[in-house]
């Protein structure tokens, strides 16, 4: 049934891989791992305030249980509660220093703290720990990017992209850098890849805005403006939801 779970939460469906591991939970009330499970879903589909009750509820069973606390860092990280955040991470990583999972996601932090001496380390050490981590090669991609290294990004997402052909963030990370290459054709078609996939995905909105407004195209750029700012204001209603 874990197995199921699992299968359904990678397919997108997250209700009835929720409702998979709703039913583990009855069966195993004591086993801190399907807590987790249950908490990495409601994390993907955005219940933020039930993920943080259900991985207190892991962290009760299970005090060293370093993912619970990675997924309450990434919490705080999206309810722009940094300290909090640093002070989760950092703690998952003294706990496990080689676990891929808080590595990463400490990372990520380090970056938008604007450290990216320590962002880089960080996430050579997760994908040293787990070569095929999709997400840490493609977090490693836009630290490049950031740096303009826009070479090395460019590499890094390639090797995201032959891991995981879907992965969003790394088709936008590599449209952003090909725009910087100054290859249009072939950025502006991984943003129509990206918004396939997920069409409300605003960094793809402000990788089209950026790529016509270097072409001169002001009406595009007009249209993907109105766009982002629809979608910003829905994501501002949620938060206040």
């Amino acid at each position: 049934m874990r197995g199921q779970g699992k299968c359904l939460s990678m397919l997108g469906e997250d209700f009835a891989a929720l409702e998979s591991f709703q039913r583990l939970r009855r069966t195993y009330p004591d086993d801190p791992e399907v807590y987790y499970e249950i908490a990495d879903v409601l994390f993907a589909a955005g219940y933020l305030d039930d993920c943080e009750k259900v991985c207190r509820e892991c962290l009760r069973l299970d005090s060293s249980f370093v993912s619970a606390y990675v997924i309450l860092g990434m919490i705080a990280m999206r309810r722009n509660e940094d300290d909090k955040a640093r002070h989760l991470l950092n703690k998952a990583v003294a706990m496990e220093p080689d676990n891929p999972f808080a590595l990463n996601e400490l990372s990520y932090l380090s970056h938008l703290d604007g450290d990216e001496e320590r962002a880089i380390e960080l996430v050579d050490r997760a994908i040293a720990e787990s070569p095929d981590y999709a997400d840490a090669l493609c977090n490693k991609g836009i630290i490049h990017y950031f740096r303009s290294e826009f070479d090395q990004a460019n590499q890094v997402f390639d090797q995201t992209l032959r891991l995981m052909p879907d992965h969003v963030a790394a088709l936008v990370g590599k449209a952003n850098t090909l725009v910087q290459l100054n290859e249009f054709d072939e950025a502006n078609r991984l943003y129509d890849a990206a918004l396939i996939l997920d069409p409300d995905n605003l960094d793809a909105c402000h990788g089209k805005i950026m790529l016509y407004r270097m072409l001169g195209l002001d009406d595009e750029v007009r249209y993907w403006q109105d766009k982002a700012g629809k979608l910003e204001e829905d994501d501002e209603e949620e938060a206040d939801d």
